[in-house]
C-alpha cells in the first residue's frame, strides 16, 4: 500500500482547503461540497477517495458530474431557455442513460460522459444563438433553423433537441434531417485475427491487464467496455481449466490465455488505495474504479489492434459455427443478436466446437 499518491492528490490547493473546512465542521461532508469543486479528474479523483473510504455514500460519480454539469450550463443561459436545456436532459437524456447503465448498476462510462457533456455544450450554443438572434424555441422559423445547421458540425444534436421541442409542443413543426446511417464496421480476417492474438500473447511491452482484455476481445469476442467491469467474482482460477462468466455460462479459457489471468491475479495491486484491495478484476488509477476502456483501447490501438473491428469479426465466426443459444449464454450477447450475426455470416451449425467445455 503506497498513501504518498493519495497524499499528493489531497495537497492541491483547493482540495486541501475543503478537506480541511470539512474535518473542522466549516462546511458539510456532502456530496453537494464536492460539487462546489472546479470540476475534472482532480475533483473526480476526491470524491471516489471519500466514497471508497466510506466517508460520501456511493453514486455514480460520472452521471452525477454530468448532472451538474448540466444545470451549470443552464444557469448560463437566459431565462427562457435555461428550463428546455434542463428539461431535455431530464427527460431524454437521462432515460436513455438509466436504462443503458443505471439498470446494471453501473455507472455511465468516461466516453459517454464526454460526449453527453459535448452535446449539452451543442445544445446550450444552440439556445444562446437563438437569443441573440432576438427570438426564442418558440418562435423559431424553419430558415433560421436551416441557416444555423448549415452552418454547425453539431446537426444531429441539435434536430434531437428541436424534434423532441416539436413533439412536446415548445415549438412550430419544424423539419428535422435524418441522422446519417452509420457503416458497419470493417472487420479483420481470421488469419489477421490470429495474427493479432499471437501478438499480445507475447507483447511484453503492453500492460498485462491491457493484453488480457485484448485476447478477450480478440479470442471470445467481448466488448472493452465489458471486458473492464469484470469483477474477480466473475473469475474462478481454482478449477482445473479457470472459467471466465462473460454471460450466464462460463468459458473455460485456453491455456495461454489462462496462464495469462493467473499472472495477472497473482501480481500485486497496481496500486495501492487506503482502503485496501479492489474487487474490479482490472483495477483502474481512480479509487474504487475499474480501469478505463479508452485506456485499454488506446494502448491497443497503438499497437495495430482495432478491438471494434476484432470483436465484429470474432462474433461473426463464433455466429457461423455455434447455435444461438450457445454463443448468447456464454458471450453474453443477445439470442436475437447471435441469430442476426449467424445470418449475416451464412453459418450453420451443424457441427461446432464445444465452447462451453
Amino acid at each position: 500500500m503506497d498513501p504518498r499518491s493519495i497524499v499528493r492528490w489531497l495537497r492541491r490547493e483547493e482540495i486541501d482547503r475543503t478537506l480541511r473546512q470539512m474535518g473542522t465542521g466549516n462546511l458539510p461532508i456532502a456530496h453537494s461540497t464536492i460539487d462546489q469543486l472546479p470540476p475534472g479528474p482532480r475533483t473526480r479523483y476526491f470524491r471516489r477517495l471519500l466514497i471508497d473510504a466510506d466517508t460520501l455514500p456511493p453514486i455514480p460519480v460520472l452521471l452525477h458530474e454530468l448532472n451538474v454539469f448540466v444545470d451549470t450550463n443552464a444557469a448560463q443561459l437566459p431565462r427562457e431557455h435555461a428550463p428546455i436545456l434542463r428539461r431535455f436532459h431530464r427527460r431524454v437524456v437521462l432515460p436513455q442513460l438509466h436504462r443503458r447503465y443505471r439498470d446494471n448498476g453501473s455507472d455511465i462510462t468516461i466516453g459517454v460522459f464526454t460526449n453527453q457533456r459535448s452535446a449539452t455544450l451543442a445544445r446550450a450554443r444552440f439556445l444562446s444563438w437563438i437569443s441573440e438572434q432576438g427570438t426564442t424555441l418558440a418562435d423559431l422559423d424553419q430558415s433560421t433553423l436551416d441557416y444555423y445547421l448549415a452552418h454547425v458540425n453539431a446537426r444531429v444534436t441539435i434536430n434531437q433537441l428541436v424534434g423532441w421541442a416539436t413533439r412536446s409542443r415548445l415549438a412550430d413543426e419544424l423539419e428535422t434531417h435524418p441522422q446519417p446511417i452509420r457503416l458497419a464496421p470493417s472487420t479483420y480476417s481470421e488469419d489477421e485475427l490470429w495474427k493479432h492474438t499471437h501478438q499480445l500473447l507475447e507483447a511484453d511491452n503492453v500492460e498485462l491487464a491491457v493484453r488480457i482484455i485484448g485476447l478477450f476481445a480478440l479470442i471470445y469476442a467481448q466488448p472493452l467496455d465489458r471486458s473492464v467491469r469484470l469483477t474477480r467474482n466473475d473469475v474462478n482460477v481454482h478449477a482445473h481449466s479457470p472459467t471466465v462468466a462473460f454471460g450466464s455460462t462460463p468459458v473455460h479459457l485456453a491455456e495461454p490465455v489462462a496462464d495469462l489471468l493467473r499472472q495477472h491475479l497473482g501480481a500485486p495491486a497496481r496500486r495501492g488505495f487506503a482502503t485496501g484491495t479492489s474487487s474490479w478484476l482490472f483495477e483502474g488509477i481512480m479509487p474504487g474504479e475499474h480501469l478505463s476502456p479508452a485506456y485499454a483501447r488506446l494502448r491497443l490501438s497503438e499497437n495495430g489492434i482495432r478491438t471494434r473491428h476484432a470483436r465484429t469479426t470474432r462474433l461473426d465466426l463464433l455466429a457461423a459455427q455455434l447455435p444461438a443459444s450457445i454463443v448468447a449464454d456464454t458471450l453474453g450477447v443477445t439470442v436475437h443478436t447471435a441469430e442476426q450475426r449467424r445470418g449475416r455470416s451464412g453459418g450453420i451449425w451443424s457441427s461446432y466446437p464445444a465452447l462451453r467445455d
